[in-house]
């Protein structure tokens, strides 16, 4: 987080646009979904009526940024008044979120609806990403394109169930995931026929109206590095 802590501890980090001030370092948890619309008539449902379209959007919960010159626990966080919202423990931020623990604490439910203007709010990356059954997506597609990647723990290749994460209904918004070489692949269809007709399901005739694009990547970097 650019030019959040004050170089002057007299001085509170809202202030920072006037005052000379570090950067930082928060927690992050960044999540995509594949939002499917109930409304017709809403603006993401268009022309309306019909099965609507589904959109990818992006949430990111944040940690507040972190007082170095606390003395306890209490007051380990600047308060609310001294912060703008972009600087402030994201509601639905856990705390006690650890890194070796990747299942547990991800999330406080309550600040998941927390009506408060910062806290968490999905971000639309894209719409008209198809929502009936496409093309079948079987065999070794993940498997093949990460390099068969082994399971160092017990020599083993990983299995395709593994691999994939998907939800095993329209597979228009699935990934290929390799944590042990931070490898993702992630694979979207979308529908533009949707754009112009409400019955747009996907068939082998007007399958130019459904374009598929992948991405492969690659971390870098890791904890602590």
């Amino acid at each position: 987080m650019k030019k959040a802590i004050p170089v002057d501890p007299s001085t509170v980090p809202k202030d920072c646009d006037q005052n000379e001030c570090n950067d930082t370092y928060v927690l992050s948890l960044v999540a995509y979904y594949q939002f499917k619309e109930t409304d017709l008539k809403s603006i993401w449902c268009q022309p309306e009526g019909g099965i609507c379209p589904t959109r990818i959007v992006r949430y990111e919960i944040t940690d507040g940024i972190k007082n170095p010159d606390a003395t306890s626990m209490a007051d380990l966080y600047y308060s609310e008044t001294d912060t703008k919202e972009t600087q402030q423990l994201d509601p639905a931020f856990n705390t006690s979120f650890d890194f070796t623990k990747p299942t547990l604490n991800v999330t406080e439910p309550t600040g998941l609806t927390n009506t408060k203007s910062g806290a968490t709010k999905p971000q639309v990356l894209v719409n008209y990403i198809d929502h009936s059954p496409g093309p079948a997506v079987t065999g070794t597609e993940c498997q093949t394109a990460l390099g068969n990647p082994i399971d160092q723990r017990t020599a083993t290749a990983i299995g395709e169930a593994t691999l994939k994460i998907t939800d095993n209904s329209t597979n228009s918004f699935y990934a290929c995931v390799d944590t042990s070489n931070n490898i993702a692949r992630v694979t979207i269809r979308g529908n533009s026929l949707r754009r112009i007709q409400t019955d747009a399901n996907f068939k082998t005739t007007s399958s130019a109206f459904f374009p598929i694009t992948t991405v492969q990547v690659k971390g870098l970097s890791g904890l602590g590095k």
